[in-house]
């Protein structure tokens, strides 16, 4: 258990208590980032969340006003697999991620791939090769919500 003391924050002031993260979407363009994938049950609907973690930003449209994202940025897109709109997504996914990791795997198998690559980015034995696979993400277009609708190419880096 940790010590925190409830008393310091109520007898501090605003400044002593911690600001809210920052929601910020990936903006409009081609971003490199390392992705996760977690199957979800949200609100009794099963769903696949893709988690982007941001290394940088390859290239926003010219003209545009919006800044690069901040390496680390982090994003997600929710695919709800109970109906024809979220399973056509996850395939295009799925469909972009196949050209790199085989056509011959499973759609869980992708997924397992993807994880357990991004989970040897963190690994520490020296006796084992690093494995580091980041991707491309071009952002076509935002929706009404403001939430990230990601077309993915592979980008080997």
């Amino acid at each position: 258990m940790s010590d925190f003391n409830i008393d310091s924050i109520l007898d501090g002031t605003l400044d002593d208590l911690a600001d809210l993260p920052e929601f910020k979407p990936f903006p409009v363009g081609t971003h490199k980032a390392v992705l996760t994938m977690e199957q979800k049950v949200v609100n009794k609907h099963p769903a696949i969340e893709v988690k982007l973690k941001a290394l940088e930003t390859i290239e926003l449209p010219s003209g545009s006003e919006a800044e690069p994202v901040s390496p680390g940025q982090e994003g997600t897109v929710l695919y709800m697999l109970d109906n024809e709109l979220g399973q056509g997504k996850f395939k295009k996914l799925l469909k972009q991620l196949a050209e790199t990791y085989g056509t011959d795997k499973t759609n869980r198998q992708i997924m397992e791939t993807i994880n357990w690559r991004h989970a040897q980015q963190g690994q520490c034995n020296k006796d084992l090769p690093r494995k580091r696979q980041s991707h491309a993400i071009r952002i076509y277009h935002m929706d009404y919500r403001k939430r990230i609708q990601p077309s993915y190419r592979m980008y080997h880096g």
